[in-house]
């Protein structure tokens, strides 16, 4: 609806009729209706004016909701990411802490010890299907098993140093983890992931690692629900048209994009604007800008870590949301 459009017709149409009704004032000597007829010209005019600052009022009102929604979503995506990898730093440290593993990698094994190790990963990854594969090591970082019997080929070889497993190996504390760069992976069907690392520690001695644990998470899928559940909804529950959400690193490497942006893919680089490199961890902002030749609003959180993860020094990962929504 065109309030102020059609607001300017009707005063259009006021001051003609002011005009016509003076003119025929003159002709039959009323001069006493010439006053009348400017007042109300006047107050077709303040109405006017003061019609258009309260339309001009309501824009800026919705224009200030709508940034401060696509800033909230922008937070609401990084900590909804940040909460859901904590979970992956706790698994592998508790997976590492089971007893069948650390007493069968004490001691060379046989194929009945490769089999039960085999059987516990795949008991655990039938629970946890946030990720398409878990898998043993030993101190020499030879995959002893494996959960995905399509990924079997892993078994005999060495765990690469990509993944972590080199650093794992080198843990003297329970409590420690290790995750892989966001890199493209060939246990991820060279797709990018992260791949979460613990030690697993002798049972008499908790500072020797005698091998490790690494679980692959199903990045593409996962971050893709964060994203799309992150952003802005209509009233009827749905996605703004149009909108779409990026996860990022401070130098606009992608590590995900919702799955309408699909052109979008994990590896690729985006251009970043300078408030959004700028901006602390756990702070957020949002502004009007264009991108790929569209103009959005664009809110934009930085990670702040959750809990102890990201926040005592255990891991750095620094990661942007953006949320854009159609102007």
């Amino acid at each position: 609806m065109t309030y102020g459009g059609n607001l300017y017709l009707v005063n259009e149409d006021l001051r003609l009729l002011v005009i016509n009704g003076k003119i025929t004032a003159a002709r039959r000597e009323a001069a006493e209706f010439i006053p009348v007829l400017e007042e109300i010209r006047q107050i077709g005019e303040q109405t006017a004016t003061v019609f258009n600052e309260s339309i001009n009022d309501l824009q800026q009102t919705v224009l200030l909701t709508r940034l401060n929604q696509v800033a909230f979503q922008a937070s609401l995506a990084v900590d909804l990411m940040d909460r859901n990898l904590y979970e992956r730093a706790n698994d592998c440290r508790w997976w590492a802490l089971t007893s069948a593993f650390r007493s069968l990698l004490t001691k060379p094994l046989d194929d009945q010890g490769r089999q039960q190790i085999t059987d516990i990963l795949v008991y655990i990854n039938d629970l946890y299907t946030v990720y398409t594969n878990l898998y043993v090591y030993d101190s020499d970082r030879v995959i002893i098993a494996v959960s995905n019997n399509q990924q079997a080929a892993m078994v005999g070889q060495q765990a690469s140093l990509q993944s972590g497993a080199g650093t794992t190996l080198s843990m003297t504390n329970s409590q420690a983890y290790c995750v892989s760069s966001f890199a493209a992976s060939d246990y991820y069907s060279n797709e990018f992931t992260y791949i979460y690392n613990a030690a697993i520690f002798a049972p008499e001695d908790h500072n020797q690692a005698i091998g490790g644990i690494g679980i692959v998470f199903d990045s593409t899928p996962e971050f893709q629900a964060m994203l799309n559940d992150a952003l802005p909804k209509n009233d009827q529950g749905l996605p703004f048209n149009q909108s779409f959400g990026l996860f990022t690193d401070r130098s606009g490497n992608v590590i995900a994009a919702t799955e309408n942006k699909e052109q979008i893919k994990a590896g690729d680089k985006i251009e970043l604007e300078d408030q959004h490199v700028q901006l602390q961890a756990g702070q957020h902002e949002a502004h009007i800008s264009h991108f790929d030749n569209e103009r959005y609003l664009i809110g934009c959180a930085a990670s702040e870590g959750y809990r102890e993860y990201k926040t005592t020094g255990d891991y750095d990962n620094d990661v942007l949301a953006l949320i854009f929504m159609p102007v």
